[in-house]
C-alpha cells in the first residue's frame, strides 16, 4: 500500500489503539505524526509501551523518522550518527538515547529498524538502555519511561 503525507494513520497498519491515541492529540495524519517528536509522543495521555512500540514498528516498516519531512523518506534511510551493524545492516546505537525497547522487552535502535536486528545488536542496545537506568519500557533521551 501506497501511502502518502495527508494519508489517515489508519492506513499504516497499526495493530493497537494507538491511532486512537494519537487522534485524542490531535494527530490524524502521517505528516502531523512526522512533525512530531518522539518524547511528545510517549508523554501522550494514554501512550503506553505496547502502543509506542507499535508506532515505531509501523514508522520503520515505512521508513519514516520523526522530524523528518515525509518526502524526505529513502529506502534504508537511517541514523547519520551510528553505523550499521554489518551482520543486519541495522543502525547500531553508539548514544544510548537512541535506545529503546519494545513491550517484550527487545532492545534496538529507535525507530530506524530496516528488518529483525541480531543477536548480536540486541545485546549491545540493552546493555546501553540498561546503562541509562531503563529494565523495561521505552527510554526517552537515557531516561527510563
Amino acid at each position: 500500500m501506497s501511502i502518502e503525507a495527508q494519508s489517515p494513520l489508519a492506513e499504516l497498519g497499526f495493530t493497537t489503539q494507538a491511532p486512537k491515541t494519537l487522534a485524542a492529540a490531535g494527530v490524524t495524519t502521517v505528516e502531523q505524526l512526522l512533525a512530531q517528536t518522539g518524547d511528545a509522543i510517549a508523554a501522550l495521555r494514554g501512550m503506553g509501551a505496547a502502543r509506542l512500540a507499535d508506532i515505531d514498528t509501523v514508522m520503520a516498516a515505512h521508513r519514516l523518522v520523526y522530524g523528518q519531512p515525509f518526502e524526505q523518506r529513502k529506502a534504508g534511510s537511517g541514523c547519520q550518527t551510528c553505523r550499521r551493524c554489518p551482520e543486519c545492516d541495522n543502525p547500531r546505537a553508539d548514544d544510548r538515547r537512541h535506545v529503546a525497547t519494545d513491550w517484550t522487552g527487545r532492545a534496538s535502535h529507535i525507530g530506524y529498524r530496516l528488518g529483525p536486528t541480531c543477536e548480536g545488536c540486541h545485546a549491545h542496545h540493552l546493555a546501553l538502555f540498561t546503562m541509562a537506568g531503563g529494565a523495561s519500557g521505552r527510554a526517552v533521551d537515557g531516561e527510563p519511561a
